[in-house]
């Protein structure tokens, strides 16, 4: 999921700040011209232009099209693992996990234009839109494995791979929902409300 835009151009070395200067531009032009004349109609060579890049140069920074679009998404993942790595170990897996997601659906004030310029994109591209969803599993990832510290479970136990994947699914949802919606509400507000469906579906046990 893509919950915040990428980081601003602070810090590192002159080479890393030029690099990702390079990433928020293509991104910002990308985006805008998805906004304003749809996702299919957009072409790469159209999006260099507006960014004032070769297509050479485009592709140093993204492989495809719809990778900008999902930029932010090994941010979120870390700031998802941070938070359910911090979460206190008396807490079921269920609680852990869902008090992550709605911690890292906030979005701030000053990002949510972006944020969901970007959703928005997504929900009303079929391909984006079940790509935002299905990317989302993480079948042998470091949640998978920390929600199965938690639980203390095998290896070949798949309650972690099965709660990792239908939360962040719902999780996803309910972002785009809240962007199809035009952005009303609170995005973490709207991830505990569909959260909450699964409340149920999991055992509330704490790991012994």
């Amino acid at each position: 999921m893509s919950f915040t835009p990428t980081e601003p151009v602070t810090g590192g070395s002159l080479r890393e700040r030029h690099r990702r200067h390079g990433l928020v531009t293509i991104e910002r032009v990308a985006l805008d011209l998805f906004a304003e004349r749809g996702y299919d109609a957009v072409t790469v060579a159209e999006i260099a232009e507006g960014a004032g890049i070769s297509l050479r140069t485009f592709f140093r920074y993204f492989p495809t099209k719809d990778a900008i679009v999902r930029a932010s998404d090994t941010q979120m993942r870390q700031r998802l693992l941070h938070l359910l790595r911090a979460a206190p170990e008396d807490l079921t897996p269920l609680e852990a996990f869902r008090t992550a997601l709605i911690a890292s659906s906030a979005v701030r004030k000053e990002d949510r234009p972006a944020v969901l310029k970007r959703w928005r994109v997504m929900a009303s591209t079929p391909l984006l839109r079940t790509g935002s969803i299905s990317d989302m599993a993480d079948p042998n990832g470091a949640l998978v494995t920390e929600i199965a510290r938690r639980m203390g479970a095998p290896a070949n136990d798949p309650r972690p791979q099965v709660m990792v994947a239908a939360m962040l699914h719902v999780a996803g949802q309910a972002f785009l929902t809240w962007a199809e919606g035009g952005g009303e509400g609170e995005p973490e507000d709207w991830t505990a409300r569909y959260l909450d469906v699964l409340a149920d579906t999991f055992p509330a046990r704490r790991r012994r």
